[in-house]
């Protein structure tokens, strides 16, 4: 199941592996539609918010969001497609599988490039991707960790960096500065973009032998801040921690009612925060961020 939030967080998007893909108004929280694609996985909003990109089984839908219809099918992607993620220019759409990344050339749809990383499997599918501000860099996570792709020529694919091993969620400050990673059993690792070095670490588990974690995590408050989903292990309530990235000290912590955040979309201004949680039932919560 994946959550995504327009730009102009009018709209919020969820996906279901037994049910129809439900747009919710993001303010008053009413559905707005069903679009008829169940067994979804990966899910994401066009950045002028008019199309929505739906991969179920080994195919993905693009959508135009006020008709309801479908603009055009990208297949070719065997084995299920669990993560997506449009270019900041709308050019792009990259989609991830089976141990496999493909780059789609939008309006178009055709295939541009496709990478493949030999270790993962399909337990082990592509968790998420996330694309640079300017566009130049996407970074792939799963269980099997995070890697950093260059973009060359808007076409092609090329390995950078290798990323921590346990790296299954990663996010860019909004100014490109900055790449946050982090997983299960693992600190926040921040990277300098520049050159991907990491130029610091903040604690985040609870001994070195802890399995507390992020399940996701994104920035905030112009990258000054980041919003950590945290799962519940080791006797940890789950929910949401914001944390101060200079002195990573935790500045706010948000209930998640004992359940594990794994999903977590931020507005773009950083005043909230819309989490998919895991437990008994599924739901999504909105927390309001106050300073």
């Amino acid at each position: 199941r994946a959550i995504t939030l327009s730009r102009d967080v009018r709209m919020l998007a969820a996906t279901s592996s037994e049910t129809n893909t439900s747009v919710f108004s993001r303010k008053e929280g009413y559905l707005i539609r069903e679009i008829p694609e169940s067994s979804a996985y990966g899910v994401a909003f066009s950045p002028d918010s008019q199309t929505l990109a739906i991969g179920a089984d080994d195919k993905i839908s693009l959508w135009n969001v006020s008709s309801r219809l479908i603009n055009r099918v990208l297949e070719g992607q065997e084995g299920g497609i669990f993560s997506l993620a449009f270019s900041p220019d709308g050019n792009l759409l990259a989609s991830g599988g089976e141990g496999t990344i493909h780059l789609w050339k939008l309006p178009e749809g055709h295939l541009l490039d496709t990478a493949q990383d030999n270790d993962l499997h399909f337990v082990d599918a592509i968790k998420e991707l996330t694309f640079s501000p300017e566009g130049r860099h996407l970074v792939s996570t799963s269980v099997e960790g995070g890697k950093v792709w260059m973009i060359e020529d808007e076409s092609q694919l090329v390995l950078k960096r290798i990323l921590n091993p346990r790296a299954d969620t990663a996010d860019f400050s909004p100014d490109g500065k900055m790449l946050a990673v982090s997983g299960v059993g693992m600190d926040i690792e921040i990277y300098d973009t520049a050159n991907f070095t990491l130029m610091k670490i903040i604690p985040f588990r609870s001994s070195p032998d802890s399995n507390r974690g992020t399940s996701t995590l994104r920035f905030i408050d112009g990258g000054d801040a980041l919003v950590v989903g945290e799962l519940g292990i080791d006797d940890y309530t789950a929910g949401l921690q914001v944390i101060d990235v200079q002195s990573s000290e935790t500045v706010l912590a948000l209930d998640g009612s004992g359940t594990e955040v794994y999903a977590i979309e931020t507005a773009f201004d950083g005043q909230f925060a819309i989490g998919l949680t895991s437990g008994v039932s599924d739901y999504i919560i909105y927390w309001r961020l106050e300073e």
